[in-house]
């Protein structure tokens, strides 16, 4: 193997200076632009620097001090992994000595490959079908007892899927238009847009999940499905892709708000760093499917990881093809021989491969968790191996996993055993119009506000106790804004007046005395709000407490107003 990369690295010197023959090189196998290059043996994984920006600058220096550099990161915040690479050719075990030498850990990132169609399937357009049909897979995925009754009430999206594989051919007349690029770097002019597809194994792929029902060509299992996410990781020969590609495609998934991620694609190698990032997916709430593999007895990455849900395929016949990939993480199976679907811009061609007999399971758990959209994804996933039909060896086995899925009685068991939606929440109250031209929002003391949260929060009590505590707060108020008034009425250049003053003053010192002891709501909300409330009889106390308070405070202003009228008029 060394030998072929050596004679990879002197074709490219041959032509150009030394230099820029491995700066070629590189670019290609960096990107895993070229199916004809093998991947590189010396791209890495960092391990060990866990987001640390110290970490990662000392991780490049030592990474550049053996002539490497850092070809991308994935994931981010303490996620965050650095890749770093050397030419194809240099020897990688000083790299690994520095690096050790500072506590880091290298990992090889491992090459993962479109798997393959199964040879003897048409692998051509098939030309444009006149009348729809709909494909033996989605017929049997729904089989009820003994006769398929397909899905019609499709539910409103609120859990889309994500699909990475090798484009999306978004012009084909039997795909969904609205799909988009979660990756923002695949948008319209990118050299490698999202919504190509020259290998046609993405578009196979998208439709059987989704090709609408049109009365023309093939119906997928969830028809016209809306807001798909596409990830393209394959360029047109299909060829490979680098496992850090694959994890970046996975968060792009994430970010862009996909709750299922579905992979067609695998390599025999396992990665500490892919596993610990699925496994990262899947606790945050999303639902990963991938292809168990083409290769009869075998392990098969990511696949083979506890956090993905592994697929195997079956014939029209329910038993499970010799090829399918068959080991201990099998999950379930889904047919995956003979399946026709969408290909190039406007055809149709019948693959075979358990990358085929994956989007039947995605497709099926993102109908399954719109219909119930409360279940979690770990729900999803013991629906689908709970109620799966049970073929070869009784009980989970090796090569049908749980058996072959089955919507309708996982409907049912996600009826069952997910919790029913909430009632729809009550609308928030309008908070009164602010006396004064006040705002109450931005007033200290505002016990409107503080009626309104408690109105929602606090015992029917409670509320009653704010509510008195406010009347007695705008009664005193009112009150003493109407001595005020009166107090401004007598005239102020006679000596006598000042006489009259006195009971006035003293009255609004009383009521403003009031107002802040026995008037002030929040004060006693802060007390019993919003855990210990005042049992029943200590409300009552304090609302006719509140009372007597408001009517010593009435008298003692309306005897301040006669008197105040009094003394005008005898001054006058």
């Amino acid at each position: 193997m060394i030998n072929l990369y050596l004679a990879v690295a002197c074709l490219l010197l041959a032509n150009v200076n030394g230099a820029h023959g491995d700066d070629e090189m590189m670019r290609n196998l960096r990107n895993g632009a070229n199916a004809s290059l093998p991947a590189n043996p010396n791209r890495f994984y960092v391990l060990g620097t866990g987001g640390d920006i110290s970490k990662e600058h000392e991780a490049e220096e030592v990474t550049a001090s053996s002539g490497g550099s850092v070809a991308m990161t994935v994931g981010n915040g303490a996620r965050k992994t650095l890749v770093v690479e050397l030419p194809p050719q240099a020897n990688a075990q000083g790299l690994r000595n520095k690096m050790e030498a500072k506590g880091f850990t290298l990992e090889v990132d491992q090459p993962l490959y479109s798997i393959p169609t199964i040879e003897g399937d048409d692998p051509g357009q098939g030309g444009r079908r006149l009348a729809q049909s709909t494909p033996w897979g989605v017929l049997n995925v729904f089989q009820n007892d003994v006769t398929p009754i397909l899905e019609e009430n499709l539910p409103e999206m609120q859990h889309s899927i994500c699909i990475i594989d090798s484009g999306y051919e978004i012009v084909h007349p039997d795909l969904p238009k609205d799909a988009i690029n979660a990756d923002p770097g695949q948008g319209l002019g990118a050299s490698y847009p999202y919504n190509r597809d020259g290998c046609e194994h993405g578009t196979h792929v998208a439709g059987t999940i989704s090709a609408i029902d049109n009365d023309q060509g093939v119906i997928g299992v969830f028809p016209g499905a809306s807001d798909m996410k596409i990830v393209r990781v394959f360029r047109d020969s299909c060829g490979w892709q680098y496992s850090s590609r694959l994890l970046d495609a996975a968060n792009h998934c994430q970010t862009a708000g996909a709750k299922i991620i579905t992979m067609s694609l695998g390599g025999g190698s396992p990665s500490t760093t892919e596993r610990d990032t699925f496994d990262n997916l899947v606790d945050d709430g999303i639902l990963v499917i991938a292809a168990a593999g083409n290769n009869g007895n075998s392990i098969n990455y990511p696949a083979y990881y506890n956090s993905i849900v592994s697929v195997g395929a079956t014939d029209v016949n329910d038993n499970i093809a010799s090829w399918s990939t068959y080991n201990d993480q099998v999950d379930v199976s889904a047919p995956g021989v003979g399946i026709e679907s969408t290909t190039g811009e406007s055809g149709y061609s019948t693959y075979s491969g358990t990358s085929m007999a994956t989007p039947h399971v995605s497709g099926i758990a993102m109908l399954l968790w719109n219909r119930n959209p409360t279940c979690t994804n770990l729900q999803i996933r013991h629906a689908l191996q709970e109620t799966a039909e049970d073929r070869g060896d009784p009980g989970r086995d090796d090569k049908y996993g749980h058996g072959i899925i089955r919507f309708h009685d996982a409907d049912a068991w996600l009826l069952a055993n997910c919790p029913a939606p909430g009632p729809t929440p009550a609308p928030v109250p309008t908070p009164p119009t602010p006396l004064c031209g006040t705002n109450p929002a931005a007033t200290p003391n505002n016990d409107f506000a503080k009626m309104e949260k408690l109105a929602t929060t606090q015992t029917i009590a409670e509320v009653g106790l704010v509510a008195n505590r406010a009347i007695a707060f705008v009664a005193t108020a009112a009150t003493t804004g109407m001595m005020l008034l009166m107090v401004f009425r007598v005239p102020t250049t006679d000596a006598e007046a000042n006489v009259a003053r006195l009971p006035m003053l003293y009255s609004g010192v009383v009521a403003t005395a009031l107002v802040l002891v026995g008037g002030r709501p929040t004060a006693t909300v802060q007390k019993i709000a919003p855990r210990k409330l005042p049992p029943p009889h200590h409300s009552r106390l304090l609302s006719r407490l509140v009372l007597v308070e408001t009517i010593i405070a009435t008298a003692i202003l309306i005897a301040a107003a006669i008197s105040a009228n009094v003394t005008a008029a005898a001054i006058r």
